[in-house]
């Protein structure tokens, strides 16, 4: 079986996927460890795991901004194209009475280069940025100057940066971010989290989408 299996980091359900090989003689090959020469990776998050982590993280703000707020994230039903997703996405922000701007890390790289796609299918107000923006290190104001952020930045194993956010920067009252998103693999697979910061009191909460 050649895929992402999401076994051997100690992900939930690792030793129940293995005992079913282990029983039947199966083998697998986790396409999370499939590199070149140079020990980088081949295969790994793509450009539709951007459109779509870019697009809860939009539609999560616009329920939380629209004249009647609801939920921050309900049960959604599959698209049929990324066109009918951007429909969807151009329905929602036209019941908020204004648009968010978003900020997008990891821009250059294969989930970012979909974030930014449906951004500015969007007409959204985007910043893009990578590595040559970022490498400094934070913490970002320009982040807090924005409504969504949306993190695509992969860290490979053992690499510790500055946090690009602090709860400090959270509290200003001048900040305008209240929705983030990040992609990532570690614990529980191919998860994407939004994140809402309310305003009274200023917490974080958040909402899990598998």
């Amino acid at each position: 079986h050649v895929y992402f299996a999401h076994c051997f980091k100690n992900q939930s359900g690792w030793k129940e996927l293995m005992k079913r090989f282990t029983e039947s003689s199966g083998l697998v090959w986790d396409l999370e460890f499939l590199v070149d020469e140079n020990g980088r990776r081949i295969v790994a998050f793509g450009r539709s795991a951007g459109i779509v982590g870019a697009a809860l993280g939009i539609l999560a703000w616009c329920e939380q901004h629209k004249s009647s707020p609801s939920k921050l994230a309900g049960p959604l039903a599959p698209w049929a194209n990324p066109d009918a997703l951007i429909k969807t996405l151009r329905a929602a922000l036209d019941e908020t009475p204004t648009k968010p701007s978003i900020i997008i890390l990891g821009a250059k790289g294969r989930s970012g280069s979909g974030a930014v796609w449906v951004a500015e299918q969007c007409n959204l107000q985007t910043t893009a940025w990578d590595l040559e923006e970022t490498q400094a290190g934070g913490p970002f104001d320009e982040i807090l100057a924005h409504n969504i952020f949306v993190n695509c930045v992969y860290l490979s194993p053992g690499i510790k940066i500055p946090p690009f956010l602090t709860a400090e920067g959270l509290a200003k009252d001048d900040r305008k971010i209240d929705g983030f998103v990040r992609m990532f693999r570690v614990i529980q697979p191919r998860r994407i989290m939004l994140c809402r910061c309310t305003t009274k009191p200023r917490r974080w909460k958040s909402r899990w989408c598998v």
